[in-house]
């Protein structure tokens, strides 16, 4: 079985066990987790380094571009975009999750990948005035228990102004 073949069954069996909306829990540094939603996600995977082709005169958080299914797609290092420290990148290979929203698509390149957790909508919460001005046009809210949870919105991200230009 294929990774997007296990990711659909996996999606498919884990809807049937737990209640609530389905989302991809990652981290963004060390002590810094957040999560996508399921909605959006269309594979993660493991990209070599030496599949991704950098690209010249780019914002580091646009890290160059990588094929996968026979589509060309850009490799955003989210941390970076989101104004987190660089992380020390030591591996042979990025964690990638390649998202897609309507017809715009990419891979989100982060440190690592945690899982998947279920929350219903009255776990999540608004952002507090403590988040940082340089998530919150990235974020839906938080889910603070056990730890807080960043739940970022996929959509806001790939159509970000950094990665438009405006």
């Amino acid at each position: 079985m294929n990774s997007s073949s296990a990711l659909l069954a996996s999606r498919r069996s884990f809807s049937k066990k737990a209640a609530g909306h389905p989302y991809l829990k990652v981290r963004l540094d060390d002590r810094t987790p957040a999560i996508l939603s399921l909605r959006y996600l269309q594979e993660a995977v493991v990209i070599p380094v030496p599949h991704l082709t950098p690209m010249p005169n780019l914002p580091p958080y646009l890290l160059g571009l990588i094929e996968r299914r026979s589509r060309v797609l850009w490799a955003i290092d989210l941390p970076q975009l989101l104004q987190f420290p660089a992380w020390a990148f030591k591996a042979q290979n990025y964690n990638t999750v390649l998202v897609r929203v309507g017809g715009v698509a990419a891979g989100l390149v982060v440190p690592e990948i945690e899982g998947m957790v279920r929350l219903s909508n009255e776990q999540l919460s608004p952002l507090p005035a403590s988040a940082s001005p340089e998530i919150a046009p990235y974020a839906r809210g938080c889910v603070g228990h056990p730890e807080r949870l960043w739940v970022l919105d996929v959509s806001a991200i790939l159509h970000s102004p950094l990665l438009h230009g405006t």
